[in-house]
């Protein structure tokens, strides 16, 4: 499964949202419903923020809100999961619903935790190669690609101001969006996978993006 990795604060989570439900047909859902309903979907900014604070992180894990991204233009239906729960340990329900399909983007969001920046993730499969000619069942394939390179455009160029960054002689660099990069370089946030983990992202060095 292949991944955007990328740091982000809160403006930069509530622009990402805002471009994603102006500019694609990707609805945003919960990937895990809460006990006995399904996932639900966030039809604004506004819903998304008032169910979990975009960019804020309060545990610090990187997985503060998990959402499942599905467009109706790439898959023909939406395929939920029905996940038993033993109700001793879940307030007397039976089951809840995750938002699994192999062609819908996962984002799971992470965010500022004291002064840390946690990492948010964007998974996604990779079309067959090679690239079927017409719809296979569920899934169009070829809009699957052209989705993940609208959403590749939308981090990178029109939210992160045409800018990614660079580990200097080491490897790729997750981007840092402007606002997580203006805490990191201006108030010294750390940027982590989550505040959990030794690995400190550090300081990056920042090239014109070829997205």
């Amino acid at each position: 499964m292949a991944e955007i990795e990328f740091f982000a604060a809160p403006e930069d989570l509530g622009a990402l949202i805002d471009r994603l439900l102006q500019v694609t047909d990707f609805r945003i859902f919960e990937t895990w419903s809460a006990f006995g309903q399904k996932p639900r979907e966030f039809l604004s900014r506004a819903e998304l923020e008032a169910f979990s604070p975009l960019g804020k992180d309060p545990l610090g894990a990187g997985l503060v809100t998990m959402l499942t991204l599905w467009s109706p233009s790439a898959v023909a239906r939406r395929t939920y999961q029905r996940v038993a729960l033993n109700p001793a340990l879940s307030d007397g329900y039976t089951f809840r619903y995750s938002f699994l399909d192999p062609a819908t983007p996962y984002l799971h969001l992470g965010g500022v935790h004291g002064k840390f920046i946690t990492r948010t993730v964007v998974a996604h499969n990779s079309a067959p190669r090679p690239m079927p000619e017409e719809v296979q069942g569920n899934t169009d394939w070829r809009r699957f690609s052209e989705l993940i390179k609208q959403l590749l455009r939308i981090v990178y160029v029109e939210v992160g101001d045409n800018m990614a960054t660079t580990m200097m002689g080491i490897r790729r660099y997750p981007a840092v969006l402007p606002a997580a990069c203006a805490l990191h370089g201006h108030e010294g946030y750390r940027l982590v996978q989550n505040v959990h983990c030794n690995w400190d992202y550090g300081a990056p060095v920042r090239r014109k993006s070829r997205t």
